[in-house]
């Protein structure tokens, strides 16, 4: 159950972290912060006076509504009754880097009051869904997802500078690039790699990395690197010398379990079902 004020579910990855809270009546000035600040309703309706950059704004926050909180900005915040949050934290220098990517120079962040956006909210309760299990997806999952959420919010938030010249549409990864990342890949299921660190081998930024990769392979580099694992898994199971959790543990899988449901979900049996029909 959630505490009074916060609750215990907060995770961080590269650049942005979620946690889910539960806040008082309040009427209150939030000093400015580090972050951009996304805070979405997630409990019932509610009256909301809020103030930031010089505006004010006044209404009913329907369930799933989001208020968009600039980094370095201050902001005030009037309810009459308490209420649920799923709150988003991103650095400011996670989007500088995505306007960069984006070839729209440097980037900004407005202030929003009240908008629904489902893709926000996707982005958020699936970070607190990893966070509230642990984070058995690693490393990469979460930074994937962060990437995407800092790309949409450019787009649909931000203010640009000058833009750079257009590359043309992107054809994927070269082959040498594509060789690199895959063996890089292979020769380490048994750690949590980062989208970082498998960027850093293309060259690239995490954001085009991940874009290029799925044009290369038609998937993401997490959904290539479970697949992998799977397929490490399937050997070392069929030499009958480990168990099944020894396995899960040897192949980067956070525990029996997570091997067991993506082993399923790809191979179409449990690994147990599949030793005794190998």
């Amino acid at each position: 159950m959630l505490s009074k004020r916060i609750s215990t579910i907060e995770a961080v990855w590269g650049g942005v972290r979620v946690r889910r809270v539960q806040r008082p009546a309040a009427d209150v000035w939030l000093p400015a912060i580090g972050e951009h600040y996304l805070c979405i309703n997630a409990g019932t309706p509610h009256r909301l006076a809020y103030e930031c950059e010089g505006r004010s704004y006044d209404g009913v926050r329907g369930t799933g509504d989001m208020v968009l909180t600039p980094a370095a900005r201050p902001s005030r915040w009037r309810k009459e009754e308490a209420g649920e949050g799923l709150h988003l934290f991103v650095a400011p220098a996670l989007l500088s880097r995505m306007a960069d990517d984006l070839g729209r120079g440097a980037g900004y962040l407005g202030s929003a009051f009240c908008v629904r956006d489902p893709q926000v909210e996707h982005i958020g309760y699936a970070l607190l869904e990893e966070a509230g299990q642990g984070c058995p997806n690693g490393l990469m999952y979460g930074e994937a997802l962060g990437t995407a959420l800092a790309a949409h919010l450019m787009r649909r938030y931000g203010t640009f500078g000058e833009r750079s010249v257009d590359q043309g549409a992107p054809q994927g990864l070269s082959p040498l690039r594509l060789r690199r990342v895959l063996d890089f890949m292979q020769d380490n299921l048994d750690r949590d790699v980062t989208l970082a660190q498998a960027a850093e081998i293309a060259g690239i930024s995490p954001y085009h990395f991940a874009r290029l990769f799925r044009l290369s392979m038609g998937c993401s580099p997490h959904q290539h690197l479970i697949a992998r694992r799977v397929d490490r898994a399937k050997e070392m199971l069929v030499t009958g010398r480990v168990s099944v959790g020894e396995t899960a543990a040897a192949v980067g899988f956070a525990d029996q379990s997570h091997l067991a449901r993506h082993f399923k979900r790809i191979v179409g049996v449990t690994p147990s079902r599949f030793l005794r029909d190998s």
